[in-house]
């Protein structure tokens, strides 16, 4: 899927000195500047056939584009005033960038914006690409659907504050939400055996610092990986999230925990408990930095020297980026139980991150801005890192409103998060 932008060139209405080009001018300015977008825009997107307009009679062709799945229009003036027919195509119900510091390009925002239309003024190329992967994301989510895979329903089972509204989370995103239970998940997985996932099973073993699990307990995760890839394929969807607290994983001694470290580094967002809130930090996260999340409970350890801790068992190993070189890992079994399979990766340390959670009202998101300083191997779930906040006291009193499962991802993403925030319909609670 790409996000497909559609050029508009305007040459219209002479006024002061700026007067209108001929036919010849014209095309070698919309050349040059077709050029120079496709040098400099990313490859989510697709630069669609150009438009040259010269009075407002030629909008009419405009609205046959947007019937043909155009989702963008950037429009540039290269004759004339222009800024009145520039409106006009502002307010056909799709954005429309304005690219460069331009009076004029304000002045149309502004009227346009006013009269209800969305438009955006990138300064320049680096921050067109901004607004480009924005409404990008906004799009991908619009056309994406949740595996939720549960016996128990909502509230989830273990994280009762992920309990966002599934209707609302369709209506405000456009996500829709696929659920099955746990039974259905485990029929899968019963028709999965050891020979199916051989090849997946040498390639993890044999890529692991080390190994302090037995094979047989590997096996039994990775048929469950397989059985959860086989319901993402069947049911056609984009992310998952997963009741792993309920009994039957216990009952069958296996646990996803490796399955939703191997999706999030397939740049599959997954989230366990079955957290709707947690799923949609990770996919901001995850979409905004190119990069796998960590995911995990997050509680204050020494709130003086301003260090929280968060912990889980689905560490991620490609937290570098999906097409950077992941971090080394080791593999281990679910909280010293002698079943699961869960993995300790190592990460670097003295780098910023950030984190996310979504609040179950869908209308919030609390972004955390940090530094990993530790990394621990068993003391609390498999992987345990200390993070140091800007103001541990003013996120511990953010906790009993969001809850304490959050995504984290190397990297300051704050002032994407919040220009993102403002585009999707949510605010950004920052600390």
């Amino acid at each position: 899927m790409k996000l497909r932008v559609k050029p508009v060139f305007v040459s219209h209405e002479e006024a002061f000195f700026r007067k209108l080009p001929s036919a010849e001018k014209i095309k070698e300015k919309v050349d040059r500047i077709m050029d120079e977008l496709t040098r400099n825009i990313e490859e989510y997107v697709s630069l669609e056939k150009p438009a040259i307009l010269t009075s407002f009679n030629d909008i009419d062709s405009l609205l046959m584009d947007i019937s043909r799945d155009i989702d963008v229009f950037i429009g540039f003036r290269i004759g004339g005033m222009g800024h009145r027919l520039l409106a006009k195509v502002g307010l056909l119900k799709l954005p429309l960038i304005l690219l460069g510091p331009s009076v004029i390009n304000y002045d149309i925002a502004a009227y346009v914006k006013e009269l209800g239309g969305e438009v955006y003024v990138p300064l320049n190329y680096t921050e067109l690409n901004r607004v480009l992967k924005y409404l990008y994301i906004r799009k991908k989510l619009s056309r994406s659907k949740i595996l939720y895979i549960s016996s128990k329903g909502l509230p989830p089972f273990s994280v009762i504050s992920g309990a966002c509204n599934l209707e609302k989370l369709r209506e405000k995103f456009g996500i829709e939400t696929i659920s099955i239970s746990s039974e259905q998940l485990f029929e899968e997985y019963s028709k999965i055996s050891n020979i199916d996932v051989e090849e997946d099973f040498n390639e993890l073993v044999g890529k692991a610092g080390e190994k302090h699990v037995d094979d047989k307990e590997i096996f039994k995760a990775l048929r469950l990986h397989k059985a959860i890839l086989n319901l993402i394929k069947k049911y056609n969807v984009d992310m998952m999230a997963i009741s792993c607290a309920e009994p039957i994983y216990y009952r069958e001694k296996v646990t996803p925990c490796l399955s939703i470290s191997l999706l999030k580094d397939m740049g599959i967002p997954a989230a366990c408990e079955g957290d709707l809130s947690l799923l949609m930090g990770t996919i901001f996260l995850m979409e905004l930095s190119g990069k796998a999340a960590f995911i995990g409970n997050l509680w204050p350890h020494n709130i003086d020297k301003n260090i929280f801790r968060i912990s889980h068992d689905v560490p991620s190993i490609k937290m570098r980026g999906f097409k950077e070189r992941g971090y080394r890992y080791s593999i281990y079994d679910f909280h010293d139980q002698k079943y699961g399979v869960t993995l300790y990766v190592d990460l670097e340390l003295d780098k910023n991150v950030t984190l996310a959670r979504m609040h179950m009202s869908l209308d919030k998101l609390l972004v955390i801005k940090g530094k990993v300083i530790s990394s621990y191997q068993g003391i609390n779930c498999r992987q345990t890192l200390d993070i140091i906040v800007e103001n541990s006291k003013k996120l511990l009193r953010k906790l009993p409103v969001y809850g304490h499962h959050f995504a984290l991802v190397y990297g300051d993403y704050v002032e994407e998060i919040v220009e993102l925030s403002e585009i999707l319909g949510f605010k950004a609670d920052v600390i």
